[in-house]
């Protein structure tokens, strides 16, 4: 995540967080198996604002295909 971060102009902008086994996805219920996809303990695609530690803003996709409703372009644009 701090790689990605960098490479893509995030450094000391965002807080990138990893969760490689999926805890907070599941503490937050957003936990998801996708057997057809071969992909089981993942998480729904989401993004989320957070201050201070209270989420302002989260957004789910409606299908696993989608990315429009929880991109970067979006979330800064509501």
């Amino acid at each position: 995540m701090d790689a990605w971060g960098k490479a893509h102009g995030a450094d000391g902008k965002v807080m990138m967080l990893a969760n490689a086994d999926a805890t907070f996805t599941r503490a937050i219920g957003m936990d998801v198996d996708l057997p057809a996809f071969s992909l089981l303990d993942r998480s729904q695609c989401c993004s989320m604002i957070v201050e201070d530690g209270v989420v302002k803003q989260l957004d789910v996709e409606k299908s696993v295909l989608d990315h429009d409703g929880t991109s970067a372009t979006c979330m800064l644009g509501s």
